[in-house]
């Protein structure tokens, strides 16, 4: 079919490029080996040649050559950024600070090339080559302020594009280089206290980034947002909470961590607000920034009393995914939900209930044991409520559904919902159970009669 022939195509084109710039690296290795040219000569053969290869790419992309064209310019791409790094850290022709500006033009020009001529690949290479640079030239002692700039302008490049073009690919590729580098270069101890402001900002500038590139683009065009970009959404505020978490711990201490996940919920919130004042139509989307809100805003009591635990967030980020599952009518987040609470009910049963009733004697005043019994009322109280809450949202679910049976071929949504109603049940009244038990028990234990 024409289908597999231009399948058949794009791979040997890929090879052809793959093979053309692996001659030109031997042509080079071999004048070096030779001593037929000095340093200058190679960099300035090697800039020709990618040069000479994006030229034609660009000439070929408006003609029937297209497929081939596009393949010149990827391979033109990465002769030019390895010259530039050739130029800079290997034989130290320009300095560092030069090199650099040099990538960033490469990489603001293969944008611009890249919109012009409607081609995502080039745009990808572009931005492979972008995220790139801060590895190729990076130095014994990261330059944070610098490396957090170039980081934000790559961003902002990015959501430049996304507006003129929905290549969402890209912006799922910007998201996994931005935060690998910034958790790559993120100091700790006494430097992260020093560099406190820096760290944070930036991180919440990357936070404000991505997010804008979920739904602007879908907002100016009035396009729903897709299950797809509303896990894109849910992943960028969770590392960034984590994060974050992470660094005001790690410098203040607790309670201060709240004051994150309180700016995330008010993040949230204000953006419903501004959406709806715009009459934004975009149900999906909202639900979603609904439910974000929601999570951050209960998270932050557990934080501001010092009582977080990872069973709490797991407990409320899958009971977060059921209700947007539901709401949304997407099998992929309910069961997303579901996995989560498999995790839920291990950690329940394997650590915390052990953990938290354990027979050696661990509280020597009242003042102890009142401290660990309001932290286990605490932890058992929120995610038996988490599991029985699930337990309600699939019975309103299966309310939903239509009375008739499903095609044949697709999946009966009532047994799936009534085999999940039953674990919910079942589980929360084992955990009640065993925590209505172990509770006198070790009031008991620590108050003998």
């Amino acid at each position: 079919s024409s289908t597999d022939a231009i399948g058949y195509a794009m791979l040997l084109i890929r090879a052809g490029i793959v093979a053309i710039v692996t001659c030109i690296g031997y042509f080079l290795k071999w004048s070096i080996d030779r001593n037929l040219m000095g340093p200058e000569g190679r960099v300035g053969l090697s800039v020709f040649f990618g040069l000479a290869l994006l030229t034609a790419g660009t000439r070929m992309l408006g003609k029937q050559w297209r497929l081939l064209g596009q393949g010149f310019m990827g391979g033109g791409i990465a002769i030019l950024y390895f010259s530039i790094y050739a130029a800079g850290p290997l034989y130290h022709l320009v300095p560092q600070t030069m090199a650099f500006a040099l990538m960033v033009l490469v990489t603001a020009a293969v944008g611009v090339l890249a919109v012009r001529q409607n081609s995502m690949l080039v745009a990808i290479l572009g931005l492979i080559g972008g995220y790139s640079t801060p590895i190729l030239l990076r130095t014994a002692t990261p330059n944070l302020p610098v490396l957090y700039a170039y980081l934000l302008v790559l961003g902002l490049g990015i959501l430049w594009i996304a507006q003129a073009k929905q290549w969402r690919l890209l912006n799922y590729l910007s998201f996994l280089f931005t935060y690998a580098l910034y958790l790559a270069a993120l100091p700790h101890g006494d430097a992260l206290k020093n560099q406190f402001n820096l760290a944070i900002g930036a991180l919440a500038a990357f936070f404000v980034l991505h997010a804008s590139l979920v739904y602007l683009h879908n907002i100016r065009r009035g396009i729903k947002a897709t299950v797809l970009e509303i896990i894109y959404l849910v992943l960028n505020a969770g590392l960034a909470g984590l994060i974050s978490y992470g660094i005001i711990r790690g410098v203040w201490g607790r309670p201060y961590p709240a004051l994150g996940t309180l700016a995330l919920s008010l993040y949230f919130v204000l953006h419903v607000v501004l959406f709806l004042r715009r009459g934004v139509q975009d149900r999906n989307l909202l639900v979603a920034l609904l439910a974000l809100a929601s999570l951050f805003a209960t998270l932050t009591l557990p934080l501001v009393l010092a009582r977080e635990s990872l069973t709490i967030a797991w407990s409320l980020l899958a009971l977060m995914f059921l209700w947007l599952g539901g709401r949304l009518g997407s099998p992929f987040l309910r069961h997303a939900g579901h996995a989560l609470y498999v995790f839920v009910f291990a950690r329940l049963s394997l650590q915390d209930l052990p953990g938290r009733f354990e027979h050696v004697l661990a509280a020597d005043t009242f003042a102890d044991y009142r401290r660990d019994l309001l932290d286990r009322l605490w932890t058992f109280g929120i995610s038996i409520g988490s599991v029985l809450a699930a337990f309600q949202i699939e019975r309103a679910y299966v309310r939903q559904l239509p009375a008739d049976p499903p095609p044949a071929g697709r999946p009966d949504e009532r047994s799936r919902s009534a085999l999940a109603r039953a674990v919910f049940y079942w589980f929360a009244l084992l955990c009640v159970f065993a925590y209505a038990q172990l509770g006198p028990l070790r009031a008991v234990a620590v108050f003998p009669p």
